[in-house]
Order: C-alpha cells, then structure tokens, then sequence
C-alpha cells in the first residue's frame, strides 16, 4: 500500500518551509502554496476515500468546516495574514482526520500555543528596559515590543509607541515597512513575525506529537 500519510506530509513540508521562505524575506505568501497544498489534499482525498476507503465523509466534511471557520476569524479580526488564513484552510483539507479534535484544530492549537512564547521572551528581555517606560500604562508594551533609536529601526520593525502615540498591530501584510526618519529619538518597536514559521512547527508537532495542550492536560 502506498505510504500516502508520509508522502502527503513531507510533501506539504516542503512547502510550508518555502513558504516560511518567501514569508521571511517578504512578510507575505504566495497564493500558490495553499493551492499546492489543496491539490494534495484533494488528491488524498480521492484515494483515500474511493480507493482504500480509509476516509469517512463526516471526517472530511468536520475538517473543511473547520478550516472555514478558523478562516473566517482570521480574516474578521485580522489578527493574522490572509495567507495564513488561507495557509490553515488548504491544511484543513489535506489532513481531514479526527482524533478527539480535527487535525487542523490540533495545528491551529499547537502554532497558537507555540508563538505564545514570544511575549515572554520579550518581557523577560525588556527587564533590562524598564526605565524607558513612561507610566504603569505602558508594561504591556514589554510583553510585546522593546526600545530601539528610531536611527536603528530594522527592516521588519514597526513603530508601536511614540511619544504619546500608540498603536496595535495584528496583520503585517498591512503594515508599511518604509523606514522613518533618521532620529536618535527612542521609540518602542515590534518584530513583524513571520507566523507561517509557527504553523510550519506547529504541523511538525502535530504530526509526530498531537496536541500539545491536549497532551500537557489530558494525556491523549
């Protein structure tokens, strides 16, 4: 029988790292990764539902609804990219199974869970940096930014408090990345991340692991 579960997996592997690639250098995804992902999904599909008959509708149809749904809040709320977005839908699709959860939930879970480490990193780095804080109001800021010259600001940095001035970023594929003027002045930034990393892990975990949290609670 052919091995379609390993085949499927390093093949969307490999695109989910040329993905995280072009998300790197660019901070957006070429449509045509999530279609590549889709057509294996929905080449799986068909072998695995007609030909070994391995697959049982409610699983695909569970899978897909789900990955409509995680679309739909991403692109509400805009807290992520809509490559992402589109990113989790095609995964929905190639890996339609259910354990306690649908695969792509369990993904979802473990890329969500994972990327949680960055706000404590930070705030553990912004110790040092307490002392550009202007009020009690800004110690949210060490969880999500930290201080830089504005003269240093890199490439991917987004301004999130200046003087007075605050802003919330959630999509970065909405951000202008045009570099600010040459100052000395210090400005509180964040990194624009490249989440489709996360996913990418998150797949990985998923694929040898589970569900991180499901695993850490429940032991399933």
């Amino acid at each position: 029988m052919i091995p379609i579960h390993e085949i499927k997996f390093v093949s969307c592997l490999i695109i989910l790292i040329l993905a995280s690639h072009q998300d790197i250098k660019t901070r957006e995804i070429s449509i045509k990764y999530p279609i590549a992902i889709s057509i294996i999904g929905i080449s799986s599909i068909i072998y695995e539902f007609f030909v070994i008959k391995t697959l049982k509708p409610f699983d695909i149809f569970v899978s897909i609804i789900s990955g409509i749904i995680i679309f739909s809040i991403i692109y509400i709320t805009g807290l992520m990219g809509y490559g992402d977005a589109f990113i989790y839908l095609s995964l929905a699709i190639a890996f339609p199974y259910i354990k306690l959860l649908p695969a792509i939930i369990d993904i979802f879970m473990n890329s969500i869970l994972l990327s949680a480490f960055i706000p404590l990193i930070l705030f553990i780095y912004n110790l040092k940096n307490i002392k550009y804080l202007k009020s009690i109001k800004d110690i949210p800021l060490m969880f999500t930014s930290y201080p830089k010259r504005k003269s240093e600001i890199g490439k991917f940095e987004i301004i999130v408090k200046e003087k007075d001035r605050k802003r919330i970023i959630f999509n970065v594929e909405k951000v202008d990345f045009s570099k600010p003027e040459n100052s000395e002045e210090i400005v509180w930034v964040t990194y624009g991340l490249p989440f489709v990393i996360f996913i990418t892990i998150g797949f990985v975990t998923y694929f040898f692991y589970g569900n991180i949290l499901l695993k850490l609670l429940l032991n399933v």
